[in-house]
C-alpha cells in the first residue's frame, strides 16, 4: 500500500517512472531518448516516502501545493502529469487540456518546466530542451539544481480545461550525491566462474567508480576493477570459492557503498536424483 493506496493507478507510476528515469543525450527530455532510461530503484523510493500528492483543475484555475526541499540537494526534479482523453482525429494539436506547472521558492524565483522545439528539422530536433511554457504536452517537470532548502510553491494553471475539471499528479525526486548498490541487493546465490552484471546508482559522471567484493561478511575487502564515472553496471566474473556473506562495494572519491544484506557463492549441486515424493517427505 503506498499513502493508502493499494493499487497504485497508471497516471501515478507513469509520472514515477519519468520523473525518476536516468537522462540520457541532451540534458532534460529530447527526442532520441525522451525521458531516459528507467530506473526502478528510484521509482520505488518515490512511492514509498510519498513524495506525491494529486488534484483537480478547472479553467483559469490557479492551485498551489507546497513541499519542503532539505539540504544537500543536487538536484530536485518536480513534474505534472495528468491522463489526458484523446483527441478527434487529424486534429491540429493533440492536447485538448493544457496544465501549466511553475515552482516558486521562497524569495519568489519562479523556475518553469522544460520545453523542447518541435519544428521538423533534424538540427533544431536535436537542439537540448530550454525553459518555458509547455503548451503541446501532458507531462512538465522542472528541473532546481542546487536548491536553497526552504519551502517551494507549486502552481497549477488551468490555462485550458475545456474537459474539466482535469484530475492530475505531482510527483518530486530529491538527487543527492550519493552511491547506491542496486544489485545485488542480498540474497542471491551466484555460481563461481560464472558472469554477474553488479549494477549501482549514482549522481553525476565524474570521476572514477572502483568496485570491490567481500566474501566475510564486510571484513575484508578485494578488488573487482575500475570503471569511468559515466558507467552504472559492470560484468563481474564471480571468483571460485564458496560464502554465504558476500558483500559488494562501490567507491568514487569519499563517497561508497555496500550491499545492505549478504548474498552466497556456491556452486550448483550435481547428479541430484529425486527417488521417491511422499505427501510429508521427499527422498
Amino acid at each position: 500500500t503506498i499513502k493508502g493506496v493499494t493499487d497504485v493507478p497508471s497516471a501515478l507510476l507513469k509520472a514515477t517512472i519519468l520523473n525518476t528515469a536516468n537522462d540520457m543525450g541532451n540534458v532534460g527530455p529530447d527526442y532520441s531518448f525522451g525521458w531516459g532510461h528507467i530506473n526502478t530503484w528510484r521509482a520505488l523510493n518515490l512511492l514509498e516516502q510519498n513524495q506525491w500528492l494529486e488534484g483537480n483543475a478547472d479553467q483559469s484555475g490557479d492551485l498551489t501545493h507546497t513541499i519542503q526541499i532539505p539540504s544537500g540537494v543536487k538536484e530536485a526534479k518536480i513534474m505534472l502529469y495528468w491522463a489526458e482523453p484523446p483527441s478527434a482525429e487529424n486534429a491540429a494539436i493533440a492536447l485538448l487540456n493544457d496544465l501549466d506547472l511553475t515552482v516558486v521558492n521562497g524569495s519568489g524565483v519562479k523556475s518553469l518546466p522544460w520545453k523542447l522545439d518541435p519544428t521538423p528539422n533534424p538540427s533544431i530536433l536535436n537542439t537540448p530542451a530550454g525553459k518555458g511554457r509547455d503548451s503541446l504536452n501532458n507531462m512538465e517537470q522542472v528541473l532546481i539544481e542546487n536548491p536553497i532548502a526552504g519551502t517551494y510553491t507549486i502552481h497549477i494553471n488551468g490555462t485550458q480545461v475545456p474537459l474539466g475539471p482535469q484530475h492530475y499528479y505531482i510527483v518530486w525526486e530529491f538527487v543527492r550525491d550519493e552511491i547506491k548498490v542496486t544489485y545485488p541487493a542480498g540474497g542471491e546465490g551466484f555460481v563461481p566462474g560464472e558472469v554477474e552484471r553488479i549494477h549501482w546508482d549514482a549522481y553525476g559522471n565524474t570521476g572514477n567508480f572502483t568496485l570491490r567484493y567481500s566474501t566475510n561478511g564486510g571484513l575484508n575487502f578485494s578488488a573487482i576493477g575500475t570503471v569511468t564515472g559515466d558507467k552504472r553496471m559492470y560484468d563481474w566474473a564471480v571468483p571460485n570459492t564458496v560464502s554465504g556473506q558476500v558483500h559488494l562495494m562501490v567507491i568514487r572519491g569519499g563517497k561508497r557503498d555496500t550491499s545492505d544484506y549478504p548474498s552466497s557463492i556456491v556452486p550448483i549441486p550435481q547428479d541430484l536424483q529425486v527417488v521417491k515424493v511422499c505427501p510429508d517427505s521427499i527422498t
